[in-house]
């Protein structure tokens, strides 16, 4: 019982650490890729809690996640892609133009 309580805090742990880690990564970051690698690890903290928690269903509701992870990597980088043809940089500071 000890060993599976001192388990599952090290899994919450380093799922609180991943999520705010993802969350600084955004918040400081200029750049477009690395603001969305810090969107993934934030997701990838969210998939380790749901994990830990052990719910019936959490390999199943993970597996999803992953997939709509996927899918919004793809778009984002389309994004991105369109964003440095157009203004010639990926700096998020010279994107607030919204002019084309």
């Amino acid at each position: 019982m000890v060993v599976e309580t001192a388990s599952y805090m090290i899994n919450v742990f380093a799922a609180i650490l991943l999520f705010f880690l993802g969350i600084a990564c955004i918040l400081t970051q200029r750049n477009m890729i690395k603001a969305i690698i810090g969107l993934e690890i934030m997701s990838k903290g969210v998939l380790l809690s749901f994990i830990a928690t052990g719910i019936g269903l959490a390999e199943a509701l993970v597996v999803i996640l992953i997939l709509i992870d996927a899918v919004l990597v793809a778009v984002a980088m389309s994004i991105v892609i369109a964003a440095y043809r157009h203004y010639g940089s990926l700096d998020i500071e010279k994107l607030t133009e919204l002019r084309w």
